[in-house]
């Protein structure tokens, strides 16, 4: 019986060495943690012409056992990407343009020195605070591009709407 179980357990772990290793796609997350409007000290610092209302704590993890590299603005850990906006209960998202906007294959518009990428490490993340504007017919979040292997592929944040009047 000793010996079956052995077998076993030996066939078991060289079945989990063939495996291919873990595909990080379903376990990089960018989450919205929290919302609150912005003071007038802090509404009085920007040269807005859009009208922002609020700071959005934004985390963005790599729950997985391998490193994975992402975008960011260069010189900053924080991700760099799309601010994204759809109208609420619409499926689709529109996005602001950092540049050219959305040409090409997706995050080939992120180039030069204003950006970089960087590597976050397994069970690790990186929090931040971003402002946006607000429209109460509006739900709003961020993007960010990855990088694994060969395949670069966005990240969407959860969705967030502005705080209530």
């Amino acid at each position: 019986m000793m010996v079956r179980i052995s077998l076993f357990v030996v066939l078991a772990s060289l079945l989990l060495c063939a495996l291919p290793p873990q595909r990080t796609r379903s376990r990089v997350h960018y989450r919205a943690v929290s919302r609150r409007a912005l003071s007038a000290v802090e509404k009085s610092r920007f040269e807005d012409v859009h009208g922002l209302q609020i700071a959005v704590r934004l985390e963005f993890s790599n729950d997985s056992d391998v490193p994975v590299r992402y975008l960011a603005n260069a010189g900053s850990v924080v991700p760099a990407g799309y601010q994204l906006f759809r109208e609420r209960g619409a499926t689709s998202w529109q996005s602001t343009s950092p540049g050219r906007g959305r040409e090409g294959p997706p995050g080939t518009e992120f180039t030069g020195v204003g950006y970089s990428w960087l590597e976050l490490p397994p069970h690790a993340s990186v929090e931040f605070e971003a402002h946006d504007w607000a429209s109460h017919t509006q739900e709003h979040a961020f993007s960010t591009f990855v990088r694994e292997g060969n395949e670069m592929y966005e990240v969407i944040s959860d969705p967030y709407v502005p705080l209530p009047e």
